[in-house]
Order: structure tokens, then C-alpha cells, then sequence
């Protein structure tokens, strides 16, 4: 996915050459979401982690501070006043996701039959579909895969979906992976509140390239992130935010 924000369109040209040292200048490479050309701070610091573990294995990786710094840096990513609290390391966005949908199983059950869909977009990314296509399996849901409205205003089609009072679980993301179309979570996260519906997101197209998400103020409930895109993280991790209600009771 490529999205530019306003911002980024306006901003300064950028100096490429300092940014990414080691790029091949011998190749045009658009469209690097998921294979993030890495630069030159983040080479380094990489850089940096595998000496230490060369040097001082012992000293590397579970340090709770280091998590504890993670968590923050996170927080702050996701705006509105997250705290660490809030946020788990976990191995990827499909497995939050399964985690989010096994914590929405009660809510599932407690809609009557008819009126238990999981909603998600046409061609979402499939680490926020599978999971939900399961729960439906399980608990006699429907995945809703709302079509590209014609118009391209996904707030208004999903909000028109939420309203029916069908849906039980809304799974989205504030962009589409295939185009970048931005999704308004702000006006669906209302009508989601509205309705008692949990929103869930994966974020992992938005976060680094777009404004926070503050999830209070959309009403997302767990908001994940795979760190190897616009995070310009390693393979094989991802952030999760859980609003506090789900993890209190185990504390």
C-alpha cells in the first residue's frame, strides 16, 4: 500500500541519498510497504543489536525495560494517552487478531442469530479476515465483505451497515491495503459506540505514515500493528493495543 498524507505531499524533497546510503540506485522502487528499504539510523541500530548479541548474548532481548520502552514509544505512536499498560508485543497482526476475536466470542453469543456479522471490507487484508470468517463458523455468524462503494466513501457504507443493527463485530482498517482509500474510523467508530458494536483495527498500513489513531476517540477496542512496514521493524513482531476493560479482570 502507498499513502501520502497532505503533509508529506508538502513537505521538503527528500534527501535520498543520506536516508537510504545502501539503497540500489540502480532499480525504481515504488511501492515498498512490506519490504521497507531501511534507513540509515535504522541500519544502524539493527546494526548495533546484532554486535551485542555477538558480544554480550546474555544481555539482549527480554529485559522488561526494553519492552517497557517499546510499549511506550507505541503508545505514543497511537495518540490519545495509551499507556504501556495497554499495549502487548505479540508475533504478528493475525495472531492479535485472533486474540481480539477470541475476546469478542461472548459478544458474538449474546447477539441473536441473525444479527451476528463480522464487517469487514472487500479484499481486506486477510490477517484481519480469517479469524473472523472462524468465529462466524463458530458461533453461526456472517462475514459482511462490504463492496467498494461506488463513490468511494467506505464511512458512509459501513455507518448504513452498523445502523441495520446486523452487525456484531466491526474488523477494519483506516486504510485499504490494495489502494490506500482512507476509511473515516472517527464516523464509524461513532455509530459502532452507537450500537454496541466492537471496532477492531489493524492498523498496519496507517501507523508511520499517517496522523495517530487515538482509539478513544474512534472507539477501537484493539488496534494492532505489524512493525515491518511503516514501523521499519523486523519481521515476525507486532504491537497491540487492548482498551483496559479486557485485560483488568486478569491483573
Amino acid at each position: 500500500c502507498v499513502y501520502m498524507s497532505a503533509a508529506s505531499v508538502d513537505a521538503a524533497p527528500i534527501d535520498a541519498a543520506s536516508l537510504w546510503p545502501e539503497l540500489d540506485r540502480t532499480c525504481a522502487y515504488i511501492n515498498a510497504a512490506s519490504r521497507t528499504p531501511l534507513p540509515a539510523c535504522v541500519l544502524a541500530a539493527g546494526e548495533a543489536a546484532v554486535r551485542r548479541k555477538a558480544a554480550t548474548p546474555w544481555d539482549i532481548g527480554d529485559t522488561e525495560a526494553q519492552k517497557e520502552e517499546v510499549r511506550t514509544l507505541f503508545g505514543e505512536l497511537l495518540g490519545g494517552g495509551v499507556s504501556s499498560r495497554d499495549v502487548a508485543v505479540l508475533p504478528s497482526c493475525s495472531f492479535a487478531m485472533s486474540v481480539a476475536a477470541h475476546n469478542l466470542r461472548g459478544a458474538m453469543r449474546a447477539r441473536p442469530a441473525g444479527r451476528r456479522r463480522v464487517l469487514v471490507l472487500e479484499d481486506q487484508n486477510p490477517s484481519n479476515v480469517m479469524q473472523w470468517q472462524a468465529l462466524c463458523d463458530d458461533e453461526g455468524g456472517e462475514l459482511l465483505a462490504l463492496p467498494r462503494p461506488a463513490d468511494g466513501d467506505w464511512a458512509s457504507a459501513l455507518v448504513a451497515q452498523v445502523d441495520s443493527g446486523s452487525v456484531a463485530v466491526a474488523a477494519l482498517p483506516p486504510c485499504h491495503w490494495c489502494d490506500g482509500a482512507v476509511v473515516d474510523l472517527a464516523v464509524v467508530g461513532a455509530a459502532c459506540s452507537a450500537r454496541g458494536v466492537p471496532l477492531v483495527v489493524d492498523a498496519t498500513q496507517w501507523l508511520g505514515a499517517a496522523a495517530p489513531l487515538e482509539p478513544a476517540r474512534i472507539g477501537a477496542c484493539f488496534v494492532a500493528c505489524s512493525v515491518h512496514k511503516w514501523l521499519l521493524g523486523p519481521y515476525g513482531a507486532c504491537l497491540c493495543y487492548a482498551e483496559p476493560s479486557f485485560w483488568r479482570a486478569l491483573a
